[in-house]
């Protein structure tokens, strides 16, 4: 179902710039709307535009984005924990996030919304060369923040130990998508984080009743 947004938005001229070239320009606009390194160095990387709309588009489907998103490859190993011989998702690895979020919250709402918006001729036309020639990019946005403001706050994850992994114990949280799995991991306080600055964008978007 496609999903509705409002008429909100403000006038902006669209920026003049071809897709296969847009990077330093993007990069130069960033820099303007957050100063926090991290993400400085996720900006480093090449094919931007292309990677946010593919990134975009496999949340909003559930999927892992994470084939688009190096910075989502931390080097520090996934940690358990015992409590009373149960095996639990051991908060402190969820520090190993704090990066993501920090930097996540750190744009400047209205700044990334006008940005989107400068950018939507180039977002459109990587969005066509991914498959979806005649939708509008905005509708798969609003769904990837809707699929991400679906992932519940939890303080406990109860893992159970399989071959060369774990699942989760709890149904609601192991029948989450691959999408809101990741978040999930990022630990209840970066989950928080995350969806209060995506609620706050998605209020800039004019997206009415996100909860």
């Amino acid at each position: 179902m496609t999903e509705e947004v409002t008429d909100k938005e403000e006038v902006v001229e669209p920026l003049d710039v071809e897709l296969d070239s847009s990077d330093p320009l993007i990069r130069n606009l960033v820099k303007q709307i957050s100063s926090n390194p991290q993400l400085s160095n996720w900006i480093a990387a090449t094919d931007l535009v292309r990677k946010l709309v593919a990134s975009v588009d496999n949340i909003a489907n559930g999927q892992s984005p994470r084939a688009h998103l190096d910075f989502f490859m931390v080097e520090e190993p996934f940690k358990v924990i015992q409590i009373s011989g149960r095996e639990y998702i051991d908060p402190s690895g969820y520090t190993r996030y704090n990066g993501i979020a920090e930097a996540f919250v750190s744009l400047d709402t209205e700044g990334s919304v006008r940005l989107f918006r400068q950018l939507k001729p180039v977002i459109q036309e990587a969005y066509g060369d991914l498959g979806y020639p005649n939708q509008d990019f905005q509708n798969t946005l609003v769904k990837a923040i809707r699929e991400l403001l679906r992932v519940p706050v939890v303080k406990e994850v109860l893992l159970q130990k399989k071959i060369v992994s774990y699942v989760m114990t709890d149904p609601r949280l192991e029948e989450l998508s691959p999408a809101q799995k990741h978040l999930l991991r990022m630990g209840p306080e970066n989950v928080k984080k995350v969806q209060s600055k995506l609620r706050e964008i998605a209020r800039a978007l004019g997206v009415p009743s996100t909860k």
